[in-house]
Parts: C-alpha cells; sequence; structure tokens
C-alpha cells in the first residue's frame, strides 16, 4: 500500500485494527494500552501497522480494514486522482486553456451549484 490515513485512536477501534493487521495482542501490550500509550509510543506503532500495509495492495488493505470497520481512506497521487472514476463521474477536473500550455487541467470549482456552476474561466483564473 503506497499511503494511506487509518484512525483507530480510540480503544474499541484500535482493537478491531490489532486483529484486522493479526496482531490481537497489541491492546494488552503495555505500550499500546491507552490512548495516551499509543500516543507516545506512536512511532513505533506506525511501524507495525506499515509492516503490515507493505504486504498488500491499497486496495486489499482498505478491503480489510473496511470489513473490519477501521477507518481507512487512500491518500490518492495526481495519477490516482487522473485514473478514479468517482473523480471523472463527478467532474472534479476541469480542462481549461492557457495561452502558454494550451489546455491544462485543474480541479473543478467546489461545490456545484445548480444555478451558479462557477466554471473556471481559465488557468490564470485559478
Amino acid at each position: 500500500m503506497r499511503r494511506a490515513h487509518i484512525t483507530a485512536n480510540q480503544d474499541g477501534v484500535f482493537k478491531r485494527l490489532a486483529t484486522a493487521i493479526g496482531r490481537p495482542d497489541l491492546p494488552g501490550n503495555e505500550l499500546f494500552e491507552t490512548v495516551p500509550d499509543r500516543a507516545r509510543n506512536a512511532a513505533a506503532l506506525d511501524g507495525l501497522i506499515s509492516a503490515w500495509t507493505r504486504l498488500h495492495t491499497a486496495a486489499e488493505a482498505e478491503e480489510k480494514l473496511a470489513a473490519a470497520r477501521v477507518p481507512v481512506s487512500r491518500i490518492y497521487t495526481m495519477a490516482d486522482i487522473f485514473e478514479n472514476a468517482h473523480y471523472r463521474s463527478r467532474e472534479m477536473l476541469a480542462r481549461v486553456p492557457d495561452d502558454e500550455l494550451g489546455e491544462v487541467t485543474l480541479a473543478a470549482p467546489v461545490p456545484k451549484l445548480s444555478r451558479t456552476p462557477g466554471p473556471s474561466a481559465g488557468a490564470a483564473a485559478a
């Protein structure tokens, strides 16, 4: 997995995360028993979780964590954004004219309003 944001601060979610990554022993470990313990030992905990994520593709890790009810979201690269069907269907990227480059792709205006959609005039307007 490239990069993801995994949120498991609270005890119940942390237990589900630990089980999902094959480490059900972690919540009982004195280094990770409570939220303050996990904060103090975040680097060690991040190392354990990162080791697990490297064994899986982003899709596999997301699927396993979502099934365990652990909040997770992949951190998208620009390539991911350009390839993502959801971004395309929501028209989140806009092709606009540029005097020097011809045409460039920019983030489209958000939010999208039905009566005032706010189209991008061009790269200089961004």
